[in-house]
């Protein structure tokens, strides 16, 4: 992968993370100030991360993590430098936002996967998701009101079927195949998303795309999904899911039930990437001008996204408990990206750390490759 497609998909990293905070943040009762339509921008991102993460693990597996310990080791790191630092924050936070605005966290969403994870024990959540086993098959959990750990038990899976079909041997498709079985079905349905992203990296690899053809790809998938949404067709296929299965099932899919549609944005998103790939060295000097400030940017990524909707919260119930309504846009939207940029390097620092304990721990694992 060269710098500036790597500085690219850094942009768009971020990007991403930043839409799914804006869509929490930009509903009314948080007074963050940000626009109500914001709070349309919910599954897109997410849909785009599954299909990086596709992405950068076939990537590194090639490249960097190639025995399975190595695999293991670094995306456990990876997950966990931030994973835990955010679940006991989200733990703290929520009970100093309950205490500071307790009629706050009661206004809950009233879906059903809301309902249900309300009525779990806090230790429960914490738990489940901290294990990575929230989603499986009709279960959704996570701590307190940080929805957004919902994905996560859907990467995790992803990660660990890759590395199944990569290194399980001979038996590896039925190893996979009872991985995928335990999942259950609601995950399995956007694991098409994630090898998509390694269907396309596989693409960009292969570096078949004159640079021509590469803007073309860039600009007809960007207008494909502008009609894709002006026209009506996500709504459609969203309308489609329901029709087919029926509205009690489609409760029971979840963040799935809207897979049809998730499905075109992926393939739409990965003709962007192979499209990019192409034209990529065309802005490698204006790149380079801002790598720094990009690479900073994308370190706050995975703490933004794990830890930006209990800073709302408990920024508003700050605000609410305080009497600073006018001052609240800056304290919530404000507080919560500044918040992040000081939390961020620490979580992110500890990487390095968790992997070398773990490699204490499992010292076959931390065998480079031959």
């Amino acid at each position: 992968m060269n710098r500036p497609l790597s500085l690219l998909l850094d942009v768009i990293r971020f990007g991403a993370a930043l839409l799914v905070f804006f869509h929490h943040a930009a509903i009314g009762k948080f007074g963050s100030g940000l626009p109500y339509r914001f709070v349309l921008t919910e599954r897109e991102p997410v849909i785009l991360f599954f299909v990086l993460s596709g992405f950068v693990i076939a990537y590194s597996a090639e490249t960097k993590d190639r025995t399975p310990g190595a695999y293991a080791l670094n995306r456990l790191a990876r997950l966990y430098s931030v994973v835990l630092p955010a679940l006991l924050l989200t733990a703290l936070l929520e009970s100093v936002g309950r205490w500071l605005s307790p009629a706050l966290y009661a206004d809950h969403w009233t879906d059903p996967a809301t309902l249900a994870n309300i009525a779990r024990p806090l230790g429960v959540q914490l738990l489940a998701t901290g294990l990575f086993v929230n989603e499986i098959w009709w279960w959704d959990a996570w701590p307190g009101v940080n929805s957004p750990f919902w994905s996560l038990g859907y990467e995790a899976i992803y990660y660990l079927l890759y590395a199944l079909v990569i290194w399980g041997g001979r038996y590896r498709w039925a190893w996979a195949a009872l991985a995928a079985l335990i999942a259950g079905p609601k995950i399995m349905l956007l694991f098409p998303l994630w090898m998509l992203g390694v269907v396309t990296y596989r693409a960009v690899k292969a570096d078949r795309v004159p640079r021509g053809q590469g803007y073309l790809l860039v600009a007809a998938s960007l207008l494909a999904y502008v009609l894709f949404i002006a026209l009506g067709i996500k709504t459609r296929l969203d309308h489609l899911v329901e029709t087919m299965v029926g509205p009690d099932t489609a409760l029971l899919m979840s963040n799935s039930q809207e897979f049809l549609s998730n499905y075109a944005t992926g393939i739409l998103f990965s003709v962007l990437l192979i499209g990019l790939a192409a034209i990529a060295q065309d802005f490698a000097v204006a790149l380079q001008r801002v790598q720094k400030p990009i690479r900073t940017l994308a370190g706050l990524t995975f703490t933004l996204y794990l830890l930006h909707y209990p800073l709302v919260y408990v920024l508003r119930a700050a605000v609410l408990a305080t009497g600073l309504e006018r001052f609240s846009p800056l304290i919530v939207t404000g507080g919560t990206l500044a918040l992040v940029a000081l939390i961020a390097p620490v979580t992110e620092s500890q990487k390095g750390s968790l992997r070398r304990l773990m490699a204490r721990v499992m010292p076959q694992a931390g065998r480079p490759a031959l």
